[in-house]
C-alpha cells in the first residue's frame, strides 16, 4: 500500500471546523464585553449616583448641584424638614429658559407663602428631584405638608426640551408616550388587581396626569396622582409612575 505524508480532506475539514468554533467563541466574548455599561458604577468614588430601584425599574436622580446653571430659589427649613426650589441662575437670551424660570419663581413664591401660613403644629417639606439627559432637563418638585392625611403628597414638574429650546408641556409628553386616559385607567385597574390584592376591595376614583419627567432612556414617565378607595377606610391619594403602558411603581418608593 502506497503511503504519503499528505493530510486527508477529512482531517482538514475537522481542523477548519475547530477553528470556526474557536472564532465564534472569541467573537461572543468580545460582544459580551462590549455590552457592559461604560463609566463609573454606583458605589464607586468617582461619578457615584444614587440609583433607587422599584421592581425592574431604576432611575438616576441628580442633585441641583450636579446640573450646570441650577441654583436654589428657596432654601429654608421647616422644623426637621427642608424646603428647596431650584431655578436657573442665568437664562441668557433663551426665551424657553426664561419661561421655565418664571414658573419656578412662582412656585418658590407659593412655597414662601405656605411657610408663612403654616399652623404651629404643621411643617412643609419640598424637595427637588432632577434628571438631566442629552436632550432634556426634568425637575420634579415633591411637596408634602406634615402631618399629612390621606395623601402621598403632590408633585409639580418642569421639563426643558433642549432640542426645541422650550418647556415641554403635559400634552406633548402624552403625545410622545402615545398615552390616553383610557390607557392609564386600564393600567390602574391592573396595578390594583396585581399589587393591592390583600382581600380588601379597592377601586380608583379619579386621577390626574399633569406631572411627568423624561427618563434616562429618553422615555416619558407620567406621575399619576390617583385617588383609590379602600373598602372600610378613607380614600388615599397615591403618586404612581406610568411608563410603557404600565404602572411601574410608587413615586415614594423610588425617591426614598
Amino acid at each position: 500500500m502506497h503511503k504519503t505524508n499528505a493530510i486527508s480532506w477529512g482531517t482538514i475539514n475537522r481542523i477548519l471546523a475547530g477553528l470556526l468554533v474557536l472564532l465564534l467563541v472569541v467573537l461572543a466574548l468580545v460582544g459580551c464585553s462590549d455590552d457592559k455599561p461604560q463609566g463609573d458604577k454606583p458605589g464607586t468614588q468617582q461619578g457615584e449616583t444614587n440609583t433607587p430601584t422599584q421592581g425592574g425599574y431604576a432611575v438616576d436622580w441628580q442633585s441641583y448641584k450636579d446640573v450646570d446653571n441650577l441654583t436654589l430659589l428657596v432654601d429654608e427649613k421647616s422644623g426637621d424638614y427642608k424646603v428647596q426650589v431650584p431655578g436657573f441662575a442665568e437664562v441668557g437670551d433663551s426665551v424657553g429658559l426664561k419661561m421655565l424660570n418664571e414658573e419656578l419663581q412662582d412656585e418658590a413664591a407659593d412655597c414662601r407663602e405656605d411657610l408663612a401660613e403654616l399652623p404651629a403644629d404643621a411643617y412643609l417639606h419640598v424637595e427637588p428631584y432632577i434628571i438631566e439627559t442629552e436632550n432634556t432637563l426634568s425637575i420634579v418638585l415633591f411637596k408634602e405638608e406634615i402631618p399629612y392625611y390621606g395623601t402621598d403628597g403632590e408633585v409639580e414638574s418642569f421639563v426643558y426640551d433642549k432640542l426645541t429650546g422650550y418647556p415641554m408641556d403635559d400634552d406633548l409628553a402624552l403625545a410622545q408616550s402615545a398615552t390616553t386616559d383610557d390607557d392609564i385607567a386600564l393600567a390602574l385597574e391592573r396595578y390594583i388587581d396585581e399589587n393591592m390584592n390583600d382581600g380588601v376591595k379597592r377601586k380608583w376614583r379619579e386621577f390626574s396626569d399633569d406631572a411627568f419627567y423624561v427618563d434616562a432612556d429618553g422615555k416619558v414617565v407620567m406621575i399619576i396622582e390617583a385617588e383609590i378607595s379602600t373598602e372600610g377606610a378613607d380614600d388615599w391619594e397615591y403618586l404612581l409612575l406610568y411608563k410603557d403602558g404600565e404602572i411601574i411603581g410608587k413615586f415614594l418608593d423610588v425617591i426614598e
